[in-house]
């Protein structure tokens, strides 16, 4: 027999206790946090702070290109593999933050994709832009908005805690990992 016959019907739990639903306080807990660039049409800014700025080396992998850190100890054994990236801490204009791996210029030749990455990244510091690229120009472009769009909300989580949510399981550290094992063909 179902509990439901013998429990008492109680109106007081089913009144409203807040005329609106909006006055519930609530806390937004990130759980992952993506590693991209920003998207063709997104507004975007970058946090101005310099701790919030982080070089690593990425090794882009698999046919949506997923990004994984490469320790500093298996850097010498990926080196052919792996590229020096900035990592910036970056939001959109509708509150979603984001990691941006800017790909940096290698000083063997001139990189004007990387190059021009970099200035607007540091442009977005103080304004919003979108980012589009101009093919014949071999170049990114920025195009920066004409009206107040506001500071950004930034997220209060450590910039340390949002890199370990945007490479949960992207993480080569030894020579067991099976990214390595597969790369190197011993699996």
């Amino acid at each position: 027999m179902s509990d439901i016959s013998t429990k008492k019907f109680n109106l007081n739990a089913l009144r409203a206790t807040s005329k609106n639903p909006s006055d519930i306080i609530v806390e937004t807990v990130l759980t992952t946090v993506a590693v991209r660039k920003p998207k063709k049409g997104d507004f975007f800014r970058v946090h101005p702070d310099e701790d919030k700025i982080f070089d690593l080396y990425l090794l882009h992998y698999g046919d949506n290109s997923d990004a994984y850190v490469v320790t500093s100890d298996m850097v010498p054994h990926m080196v052919d593999s792996v590229k020096l990236h900035r990592l910036l801490l970056c939001i959109t204009r509708h509150g979603t933050p984001f990691l941006w791996s800017l790909r940096l210029p290698n000083d063997e030749r001139q990189d004007s994709w990387a190059e021009s990455a970099l200035a607007i990244a540091e442009m977005a510091k103080t304004h919003w832009v979108r980012i589009a690229s101009d093919r014949a120009g071999n170049a990114y472009i920025a195009h920066r908005a004409l009206g107040e769009l506001g500071e950004p909300e930034w997220p209060v989580t450590p910039f340390e805690e949002l890199i370990e949510l945007g490479f949960k399981n992207r993480i080569i550290d030894s020579t067991d990992h099976i990214l390595y094992q597969q790369l190197q063909g011993l699996r």
